[in-house]
């Protein structure tokens, strides 16, 4: 599968050969309003700092848990100002068992 980076490259492409949007859309199968987007830019880089960052670090929420085995998820989650929806995909992701 190719890169959001190459098919912006690819979309930027045909736009300076003058193909319409509708050609792009169907040659590359990308959405009508990523082409206008793409078209509307100057530079096809994605903004620094773009992506959302980590909020909690897993080795806090492992630190967390191990020094209060007994205390529950939500009990966590409250202390530690999280979504109880974090501590339960951080607790899978470290291979540990939710219920």
């Amino acid at each position: 599968m190719a890169s959001e980076r190459d098919t912006r490259k690819k979309v930027r492409a045909l736009l300076d050969a003058r193909k319409t949007p509708t050609e792009i859309l169907r040659l590359l199968g990308v959405a009508r309003m990523s082409v206008y987007c793409i078209g509307k830019k100057d530079n096809i880089e994605r903004k620094r700092g773009s992506g959302s960052k980590a909020k909690v670090d897993l080795q806090v929420i492992k630190k967390a848990l191990e020094a209060e085995p007994l205390k529950s998820m939500r009990a966590q989650a409250k202390d530690m100002g999280i979504s109880h929806t974090t501590i339960v995909r951080s607790v899978k992701m470290l291979g540990g068992r939710v219920w």
